[in-house]
Parts: structure tokens; C-alpha cells; sequence
């Protein structure tokens, strides 16, 4: 039987769906007004495909789901991120191997031709860092929205959001330095 991609695509966004609707619910009636604010921006996030209308990259929306399930969803709606020391560390790691990926497919729909990988290393990290820099800004800007401390800042300065954005960039370091190394990054 072959997996059909599609199918399974819409049966994890409304596992999804209904995982967030319990948490929204849960996290209302337990005063835990940051988390919910999470789960209410996560909502949407699950159809970000859909609404940009990215067709053909079943594989890669598998992957942006699954990283948003264990980043956003397990880690910071249940609050994993307390109850699993490094957690935060593994996610923004697999951030920078995720957004390698994503970089490669804007490089593909775009149809952008190089004549030395050199080029196509530099956008996907510099991609990676950008993305970074931009999630660790819409976490700072959270909380004086939640009154909340997503980047843990009253423990640790500023040292989580520069290792977080470090991680990222790691993870897309190593991508992409495995990809030239494979000779698939051509």
C-alpha cells in the first residue's frame, strides 16, 4: 500500500487542529495567558502552505509540521521546553537543517542556476540566520504581549537568544556543508 502524502498531510493538520483546540481551552481555564497566546498563533501556522500556496512539497511541509509539533506545539503550549533540558537547543538546530531545506525549494521554484555552490551556501545559511534573527524578534516582541519570558531572559541575559540563533545557523552549517560534501547541492 503506498502512503499517499496528501492524505496524510490532512489527517496530521487536524490531529494538529484538534491538539491545539484542546490547549487553547485547557490554557484559558488555567490562567496560563502565555501559552495560550502560542497555541492561538500556532493555529494558523499549521496552514501556512495553504495560504501561500505551496504545492508539490509534500515532504517538506511533513518536515515544517513536524518541527512545529515539537517546537511550538510540545515545546512551548505543553511546556516541554521547561520539563526537557536542551530541548530548545535540539529545536533550533533542526531549525537551521529545516530552513536549509525550505531555502532549497525557493532555489528550485525560483529556478536559480549557480556555478559554484559557494553562492548557494552562503543564501541558505544567510537564509537560516534571517530566520533566526526574525523568530527570536517576534519572541522578544511576545513578551510585552504575554507578560511571558519565551527567551528566558530574567535567567540567562541575553545568552538563550544568542545561543538559540547559533544553533540554528549550526544546524544549517552542517546541512549544507553534507550537501556540497554529497554533491547534492549543485
Amino acid at each position: 500500500m503506498k502512503l499517499n502524502l496528501k492524505k496524510f498531510i490532512r489527517i496530521v493538520k487536524t490531529v494538529l487542529v484538534a491538539v491545539l483546540a484542546f490547549a487553547i481551552i485547557s490554557q484559558w481555564h488555567s490562567g496560563n495567558f502565555s501559552r495560550l497566546y502560542v497555541a492561538i498563533v500556532t493555529l494558523p501556522a499549521i496552514f501556512l502552505f495553504d495560504i501561500l500556496r505551496i504545492k508539490k512539497a509534500e515532504q517538506l511541509e511533513i518536515a515544517y509540521l513536524a518541527f512545529l509539533t515539537l517546537g511550538a506545539i510540545l515545546g512551548s503550549v505543553f511546556g516541554w521546553y521547561a520539563d526537557f533540558d536542551g530541548l530548545d537547543k535540539v529545536v533550533h538546530f533542526v531549525s537551521g537543517i529545516v530552513c536549509v531545506y525550505f531555502g532549497l525549494f525557493i532555489i528550485k521554484r525560483l529556478g536559480i542556476k549557480s556555478k559554484s555552490p559557494l553562492g548557494i551556501i552562503l543564501f541558505l545559511i544567510g537564509l537560516t540566520a534571517l530566520i533566526a534573527v526574525s523568530w527570536e524578534a517576534c519572541e522578544y516582541f511576545s513578551n510585552f504581549i504575554t507578560h511571558g519570558d519565551p527567551q528566558n531572559v530574567q535567567y540567562s541575559g541575553v545568552d538563550d537568544t544568542m545561543w538559540d540563533m547559533m544553533f540554528a545557523v549550526l544546524g544549517a552549517s552542517l546541512t549544507t556543508l553534507y550537501l556540497w560534501r554529497t554533491k547534492k547541492l549543485q
